[in-house]
This record gives C-alpha cells, sequence and structure tokens, in this order.
C-alpha cells in the first residue's frame, strides 16, 4: 500500500487522481497516480477499522486474494462473527468471500439452507448481485482452490455446470 491524497475526482471517468509521495535513496518523490478501480483492493480510506474493510471489501466484490490478505495482515478472528460475514458475502454474491469461507473457516458450502429448504445456490440466486458469483466461478471452474458444490444428479458436475452444459445460462439472468 501506497499512502497518498486524492487531489481530484474524475466523476465522468470515475477515475481518482491521487498524490502521492515515496522515499528511495534518500529522496522525497513525488508523483500522481490514477486509480481506474473504486473498491477496497485498489483504494481505501486510511481511518476504517479492519472489519469494517473486510464487509466493505466482500460487498464490492474483492477478490479472494484480497480477503485473505486483509484477513491475515490485521489478523481477524473472523471465526467468532464467521455466520455475519457468510450473510453478507451471500447479499453480495461474493465468489472469493465464499470461497475463503470455505477453504479458512472450515465451512461446508453444500450444507447451507435457508428455511424454505433451498441450497446456497438459490440464496445467491435471490442476491441482485448474483451475476457476479456465476461470472466468477466459471473462470474459476478449473482453478483451485474453487467452491465446491454438491454435485447433481450423482454426475462428476456440479448443479452450475450441469445447466450450463445444458445451455441453461437463462437461468442465471
Amino acid at each position: 500500500w501506497i499512502h497518498g491524497k486524492i487531489i481530484d475526482i474524475m466523476k465522468d471517468l470515475a477515475v481518482y487522481n491521487c498524490k502521492c509521495s515515496l522515499k528511495s535513496s534518500g529522496k522525497k518523490y513525488t508523483y500522481i497516480c490514477h486509480v481506474l478501480k473504486d473498491n477496497d483492493e485498489n483504494i481505501c480510506l486510511i481511518d476504517r477499522l479492519p472489519r469494517q474493510r473486510l464487509f466493505d471489501a466482500i460487498r464490492q466484490n474483492c477478490s479472494y486474494e484480497h480477503l485473505k490478505y486483509l484477513i491475515e495482515s490485521n489478523q481477524l478472528d473472523v471465526l467468532s462473527f464467521k455466520d455475519l460475514v457468510l450473510e453478507e458475502a451471500i447479499k453480495a454474491a461474493n465468489y472469493g468471500a465464499l470461497l475463503w469461507l470455505q477453504e479458512h473457516a472450515s465451512l461446508n458450502l453444500g450444507t447451507i439452507c435457508d428455511s424454505h429448504g433451498g441450497g446456497l445456490l438459490h440464496r445467491i440466486a435471490r442476491s441482485t448481485h448474483s451475476h457476479r458469483f456465476f461470472e466468477i466461478h466459471k473462470l474459476m471452474r478449473d482453478k483451485t482452490p474453487s467452491i465446491n458444490l454438491t454435485s447433481y444428479d450423482n454426475l462428476k458436475i456440479n448443479f452450475l455446470e450441469h445447466k450450463n452444459d445444458k445451455g441453461q445460462t437463462f437461468l442465471f439472468d
């Protein structure tokens, strides 16, 4: 992270112009940088508490790697409030947050059930941001780690892969 000060916001382009300073070999250098993405991975408030930053990052759909960095570098005990993290991750349809919960909080995402008997995918589908989850899941399909959803009709593929293979992607709209 480089500390800087926002000196201009180009609203029409959604770009922040920031003035930053670096020291190298005893010399101080000042330069202007442009921040093109307005999420916690690229720009954040310096006075935010780590827990607030984590929830901001989940809402802003930040990556698994960034969420892992936030949690580890701030030594957050997420296990003590993992239910809140799970609810926020589902509401934001944040693949990275759900993946972190699966990999580091030993949460079996296949066992999640709502009061109507629907599973994780049903809950994500009700999110206004559901497209985020499905787009990232498709990209992460062959990568490790990835979200382990229960198999569909005892096939060796998960529910999303089955619907994609059948050409039923309209169901995700």
